[in-house]
């Protein structure tokens, strides 16, 4: 608050995980202020958007991202802090030494019910992400519904592993908050990377984990899993994307016991169902949690196509049938969103970077169904009339946007071969 913090203000943090991500967000939570955690591969352009809206007058970050954080707050009275070498911004350890040694400070005087906690970015059905408000009441009731809704989940005699982004709901509000509220031992990783993930499962006897399909996938198809030591673990979550009944069988039979079960939720409303170990339905991601309700809505149009029926669908819906004992199971979206290793890509965002190549006339990016990612990216590009536009030119201007996904792999992808549409054209606004 010396900083000039104050309630119900922004703080913005562009960083990979970290500790001192943990402490900021707990920090922030603690005076009444709120955290804005934009994804720290996003384009300057759509940093600097996302931080506007926020109205953050603080920004702190790694010198891994410093450049794009300068560029989005370049002309701009927004302070930098850094957590690293000093580089002439305000340092992590600056914010240390202003803190108090009275660990115990009081709460802050907010009504929980309506303040901000976290400022978290999700896609619509078209254009850039939107900001999505989440406040002290949503993440309290995640952490008691997490326990309350079919036995205790997680106890202080847990460990987990924790690689999940905090930028991500599923990663910050659902994981993070959950573990920490439980008494429970968290070993953060700043990176996923397969192998380094199970060895450190091994290493600190985890009993609890928070996964994506890609994980189930990449652990499915490892050569090696058997010689990893996985007896530990107890329990396994697996949210932010659809995970098919086959993949979760095969890992149950690798694994050589029965330990994953689903979680289903939006960034806007949290979660909102979980299937426990008790109900083995492969494919389910459970029932409702306590004091949650759904509705399941005909989607039956008109016959000119234009309009739903009287029960109208929210922006981001999911296709979905609920069975007599009330289990869910997600069979589809009917938003334009692309599911890239459990995390959102708008198309739009990517034909925003293809439509800024001079000889680019139009741009339509679709998901391709991906065993291993979920969904690929597929772009269709429509040259400027007379330009001479070659694939690799657009390969290599791809390249150097550098629209990578939170692990740093390139999100959109060109590669040899084409698919030629004829004379395509493309309306405006709904591509």
């Amino acid at each position: 608050m010396k900083l000039g913090l104050k309630q119900g203000a922004a703080l913005c943090v562009v960083s990979r995980n970290s500790v001192e991500f943990v402490l900021l967000i707990l920090g922030t939570y603690a005076i009444g202020a709120f955290v804005h955690t934009p994804n720290p591969l996003s384009m300057p352009d759509e940093l600097r958007r996302q931080i506007e809206l926020s109205e953050a007058k603080h920004v702190v970050t790694t010198p891994e991202f410093i450049a794009s954080v300068q560029e989005a707050v370049k002309d701009t009275d927004t302070k930098i802090i850094i957590v690293g070498p000093r580089d002439g911004n305000l340092n992590f350890s600056d914010i240390l030494a202003l803190g108090s040694e009275d660990v115990l400070l009081p709460p802050a005087p907010v009504d929980p019910r309506t303040a901000i906690a976290s400022l978290l970015f999700s896609s619509g059905t078209t254009g850039l992400p939107k900001g999505v408000i989440i406040t002290q009441r949503n993440i309290m009731a995640w952490v008691h519904q997490f326990n309350a809704h079919d036995g205790p989940l997680l106890s202080t005699d847990d460990t987990t592993v924790l690689f999940l982004q905090l930028f991500h709901a599923y990663g910050q509000v659902v994981a993070l908050s959950a573990s920490l509220a439980y008494g429970c031992r968290v070993v953060l990783v700043t990176k996923f990377e397969i192998n380094e993930f199970l060895s450190f499962v091994a290493k600190y006897r985890a009993t609890f984990l928070f996964v994506v399909p890609p994980v189930i996938i990449a652990m499915v198809n490892h050569p090696k899993l058997s010689t990893y030591d996985l007896s530990s673990v107890r329990q396994a979550m697996s949210a932010a994307a659809p995970l098919g009944k086959e993949l979760e069988i095969q890992l149950s039979q690798k694994m050589g016991r029965t330990f994953l079960v689903q979680g289903y939720g939006m960034t806007e409303n949290m979660a909102v169902t979980l299937r426990s170990l008790r109900h083995q339905l492969p494919g389910s991601c459970g029932r409702l949690l306590p004091n949650t309700q759904a509705k399941v809505c005909a989607v039956q149009r008109h016959l000119s196509n234009q309009s739903f029926t009287e029960c109208r669908l929210p922006e981001k819906s999911d296709v979905a049938r609920i069975d007599a004992d009330g289990f869910m199971y997600i069979l589809d979206r009917l938003k334009e969103l692309i599911k890239f290793k459990g995390e959102q890509v708008p198309p739009a965002m990517l034909e925003d970077i293809l439509l800024n190549h001079p000889n680019i006339a139009d741009a339509c990016v679709i998901g391709k169904p991906d065993l291993e990612a979920g969904e690929l990216p597929r772009a269709y590009v429509v040259p400027v009339e007379g330009a001479k536009l070659s694939e690799k030119e657009v390969i290599d201007y791809v390249a150097r946007t550098k629209a990578n996904d939170s692990e740093g792999a390139p999100i959109l992808q060109i590669h040899s071969g084409r698919h030629a549409v004829r004379n395509a054209k493309l309306t405006q606004g709904k591509r």
